[in-house]
């Protein structure tokens, strides 16, 4: 059975109560995006920074059906997506601890090239627009 990665991949940014830092902690200390979703509640819990409380309001079966019905639309839109352990993840925002961790476009992209650009969501944070300010020269 083939597994198609991008499903945990964006489920991992939808998770509940963690930013892309403690994503990426979960991912780094597990050794898979993967086992982020397969891993017990109560090893999760275990590892430094995450805890039971942070656990409890994960709802990853939420985030994983949310995930499955966000790559049905993104297939037939061809869309591309970019996960930040990805080879073609921008190298600006590879050094940044809390970049994104999916990134999506459409078309020839080159992210390594000088044409990104930073979208702002409705609600977004006001660390994603520091983060933005700090990573991005525009």
């Amino acid at each position: 059975m083939i597994v198609d990665y991008r499903i945990y991949q964006i489920a991992l940014s939808q998770l509940q109560g963690i930013g892309s830092k403690k994503a990426k902690l979960l991912v780094s200390f597990l050794g898979s995006v993967e086992a982020v979703f397969k891993e017990s509640s109560q090893a999760l819990s275990g590892i430094d920074g995450i805890g039971t409380s942070i656990v409890r309001n994960l709802n990853r079966e939420s985030a994983l059906e949310l995930a499955k019905r966000e790559i049905d639309y993104i297939d037939k839109n061809s869309i591309k997506t970019l996960f930040y352990q990805d080879e073609t993840y921008p190298n600006k925002l590879r050094h940044c601890d809390d970049g994104p961790i999916v990134l999506f476009g459409k078309g020839k992209l080159d992210f390594n090239a000088r044409n990104i650009a930073v979208l702002e969501r409705e609600k977004q944070q006001p660390t994603v627009k520091k983060w933005s300010k700090s990573c991005l020269k525009i």
